[in-house]
């Protein structure tokens, strides 16, 4: 008898009668054997995906799945998309890598890294998500269990239905190199544990695949259409894009500096794949010298595709915006759809079926993305976080700002960079102003801990693209003059009213503090005394956000007054140009970015000035801001002034600052070892939201946003994506207060949305136009809440 793997929907909810439109089993299984086998071709465990391709779905060989998709046939009135979830169809394909080695070694078997068990977690969860090592073992054990009491195992049930015969033997494979060759212990299983990563992430994408273009054909036909030589064509646009913008350029210091840049990027670009570093003075240009290096790097190496990470929403736009105007002018049709953004900041004209399409997997030439994204993904376990990783093998991947790569579990983010370069030939490019020390390793206090850094990880040395970075920083650092100490050689003391005094005396200026509630106060102390000002915090939500940093541009282009007072979301990557700077004191690294936002283009006859200042009062810092504003200012008493023109200044500075944190603090190394990806999954975040709460704020485009997101017809994450330009996080105290005023209430799948007519106690609405969400819970509870009309 024929065995099918999907029947067909018939356009009315139910699911077409006529077999000749279903698919065969034998088809979809080769099929996916072979799409997850060229997914990881060339790292050494294609034939291990391809193996799980095969047998991923021999429980629909059974006489009850192949019942089961009678019965909606007969019936007419199931969608064919719950068959999985009614017939067990994952167990008896894993089974079959176990059941014969459980009878040899036992309860050993699930310890030890072999091909059979990578094949085995990547079936028995290629539908729900990995789970740990014992739900694997529990699962398998009922297997066991049947065998010996003589019940038939779901593996017999299918081969009594039909396996064929090239399906009931099992090849042998070789424990993978990238395993092997690793001492046995913990580091041997931690590689064992990514290795499943990958395989799991090509088995899901290409049985979605297949499954899609079967069911549903004209979603996958809308899927991107790159052709092969796609990289190269944007290498070539690219290089005349910036060839003619170098041409344009004005002479100055600066531009000079970013042309020298780019040559450095163009000629490092034929080194072989592998760890480089990217060292450029803000401003310096490395938003596209960097994709130059990508893109010509990539067509000399064969690599697939470029992967930007960035660490801040608030520049994402910012980097895109970039990257659109040069494909815009690029002449190559249909270019900017090669251009995937993947972020939760994404404007809604630019959240097309495509992109979103294309960000289920990453299957696009250019990527743009965020550390978040990427670093959860890295240790998640669902399909729909895991399917694109196998997108990473044998790509660049560029760091941008990887300063700010969290410390509390930096040493996890290195690992799984080092296994992209040790074992699946990608190319990772750790850009920023403010080299870290993460590439030697850093002994901790005591020299019993340490962090291990990316050249023993990767077991190479990388090389430094901008050889001449040292130069380059001298030349941009004379467009600032910083203040670091007083008379008495301490930072300046000020409270917010001196700040607010010293600030006003200058039409034009950005004060920088550590805290939201800092950013606040100051701003209010401007309004008190009728000053206008700007405000820039995360309290404002991120199409608020995109509006407020595009009316500074133009004041500042106008030369209109225009004093900001910010957290640190403007420093790291945003494009603007003060004369002055007013920074509290922080790490020295932040203090470094600010100072880029000063003087930027270098067009001032005088050198901008960044002044340093400790402030008296305002709201107290997190843990890891307090030990970074330590660190400075313990290297501050240590030396006459911070020669920020020498780079090893900054890697002094980290290697204080790491070493005195726990840099793998939720002991996941541990948890990767014992293959505990949901303890894992639970445990790696990059922004711990669990005394935090998203809410939808009443902005500018909210109606449009919210009626998106009532529209039943579009998925539900579809759905909630819409809504997220216009989300603020808000600690949970603060919204359960903000709830139980009236506030704030509950639609849709828990969304919390601000009340659309409630005016606080001091006169403000909820979202407020300028400061973004309410804070002050308790006071405004005290002044009262009020609805208008």
């Amino acid at each position: 008898m024929e065995h099918y793997a999907h029947t067909v929907p018939d356009g009315r909810g139910g699911t077409n009668p006529d077999r000749t439109t279903w698919q065969p089993l034998t088809a979809h299984l080769a099929n996916v054997a072979e799409a997850a086998a060229h997914a990881l071709s060339g790292t050494g465990l294609s034939g291990i995906a391809r193996l799980a391709g095969e047998r991923h779905d021999l429980g629909k060989f059974s006489e009850a799945f192949q019942r089961r998709l009678n019965a909606c046939a007969s019936v007419g009135g199931e969608d064919a998309s719950s068959e999985g979830d009614r017939v067990d169809h994952s167990t008896a394909g894993a089974s079959q890598m176990i059941l014969d080695l459980y009878a040899r070694y036992g309860e050993h078997l699930f310890e030890v890294p072999t091909p059979q068990l990578a094949v085995a977690f990547a079936i028995a969860f290629h539908h729900g998500g990995l789970r740990d090592r014992e739900s694997l073992r529990s699962r398998m054990a009922k297997e066991v269990d049947r065998r010996q009491s003589g019940e038939p195992t779901l593996l017999d049930l299918a081969l009594a239905g039909g396996v064929p015969d090239r399906l009931r033997t099992i090849p042998a494979l070789p424990l993978p190199t990238l395993v092997a060759e690793r001492p046995s212990g913990d580091a041997r299983l931690r590689a064992f544990e990514f290795a499943i990563r990958m395989v799991f992430s090509a088995l899901s994408d290409a049985d979605f695949l297949d499954t899609e273009a079967h069911m549903n054909p004209r979603a996958s036909k809308s899927r991107l259409d790159v052709p092969d030589d796609a990289l190269a064509s944007l290498r070539r646009s690219v290089d005349d894009f910036l060839d003619r913008k170098t041409e344009k350029a004005p002479p100055t210091p600066v531009n000079e500096v970013r042309r020298k840049v780019l040559d450095a990027c163009r000629t490092a670009a034929t080194n072989p794949p592998g760890l480089f570093t990217l060292s450029v003075p803000t401003g310096g240009g490395k938003t596209l010298s960097s994709l130059a290096f990508a893109l010509r790097h990539a067509e000399s190496h064969g690599l697939q595709r470029i992967i930007v990470v960035i660490p801040y929403t608030s520049i994402i736009d910012q980097t895109a915006s970039v990257y659109r105007t040069w494909l815009k002018e690029s002449g190559i049709a249909n270019a900017e759809e090669w251009l995937i953004e993947h972020h939760s900041n994404l404007a809604v004209e630019r959240d097309t079926v495509l992109n979103r399409l294309a960000s289920e997997n990453w299957d696009a030439p250019l990527i743009v993305t965020t550390t978040v994204q990427l670093f959860e993904s890295l240790h998640g376990r669902t399909s729909a976080a895991c399917r694109k990783l196998h997108r990473l093998t044998r790509s660049v991947v560029i760091l941008d700002e990887v300063q700010t790569l969290p410390p509390a579990l930096l040493q996890n983010c290195l690992d799984v960079l080092g296994y992209l370069v040790r074992d699946y030939g990608s190319t990772v490019v750790l850009c920023t102003a403010t080299q870290p020390a993460i590439v030697d390793d850093v002994k901790k206090p005591g020299g019993i801990e340490k962090i291990e850094g990316l050249a023993t990880l990767t077991g190479r040395a990388p090389i430094e693209i901008n050889t001449a970075h040292a130069e380059h920083y001298h030349i941009l650092n004379r467009r600032v003059r910083f203040q670091w100490r007083d008379a008495t050689g301490r930072a300046e003391r000020w409270n917010w009213e001196d700040l607010v005094c010293r600030a006003a005396a200058h039409p034009r200026a950005l004060l920088v503090v550590n805290t939201r509630r800092d950013s606040r106060a100051l701003y209010e102390r401007f309004a008190a005394k009728g000053l206008p000002a700007r405000h820039l915090s995360a309290l404002l939500c991120p199409q608020h956000r995109r509006d407020e940093l595009h009316r500074i541009r133009v004041a500042l282009a106008s030369n209109d007054r225009c004093v900001v007072v910010s957290t640190q979301l403007v420093e790291a990557g945003v494009d603007l140009d003060f004369p002055i700077v007013f920074r509290a004191v922080t790490g020295l690294d932040s203090i470094a970015q600010a100072a880029g936002r000063c003087n930027r283009e270098g067009r001032r006859a005088e050198p901008g000035e960044v002044i340093v200042f400790e402030p008296t009062e305002g709201s107290r810092t997190s843990p890891t801001v307090s030990l970074a504003a330590e660190v400075t200012r313990e290297q501050l008493s240590e030396e006459t002034e911070p020669n920020l023109d020498d780079p090893a200044v900054f890697i002094r500075y980290f290697r204080h600052f790491y070493s005195r944190q726990s840099t793998e603090a939720k002991g996941i190394r541990a948890l990767r070892a014992e293959l505990a990806y949901e303890e894992v999954s639970a445990t790696f975040r990059l922004i711990d939201d669990s005394f935090i709460e998203p809410v939808v704020v009443r902005y500018r485009g909210i109606d449009e946003a919210l009626a998106a997101f009532r529209d039943e017809s579009r998925r539900v994450r579809d759905r909630l994506r819409s809504l997220q330009p216009f989300v603020v996080n808000a600690p949970r105290r603060v919204v359960e207060g903000l709830q139980a005023m009236g506030a704030i209430e509950e639609i849709e799948f828990g969304v919390r949305l601000c009340a659309e007519r409630l005016v606080l106690g001091s006169g403000r609405t909820v979202y407020d136009s300028v400061l973004g969400l309410c804070m002050d819970v308790d006071a405004e509870r005290d002044a009262g809440a009020a609805l208008i009309g």
